[in-house]
């Protein structure tokens, strides 16, 4: 909670080059494939990829430091 992604935001970087992607699936837990991010599908080890997303981010989603946090994970089903 304290957090709400901003729909048509979401784009990648790869090679470079900053492309739109579609949006995610998913509410609590955004989740990116190839089909959002066509580069996923032959992504080659040791390349990089970035994705970024804009949100709204609310009172409730800063702890006491004033900071706020997110993190990522990439899982290879392979």
């Amino acid at each position: 909670t304290g957090m709400t992604y901003i729909a048509g935001s979401a784009r990648y970087v790869f090679n470079g080059v900053t492309n739109a992607a579609s949006d995610p699936s998913g509410t609590t837990t955004l989740t990116f494939t190839e089909t959002n991010v066509p580069p996923f599908s032959a992504l080659l080890p040791g390349e990089e990829l970035a994705i970024l997303y804009d949100v709204y981010v609310g009172c409730d989603a800063v702890f006491g430091n004033n900071r706020f946090e997110a993190r990522g994970q990439f899982v290879d089903i392979c």
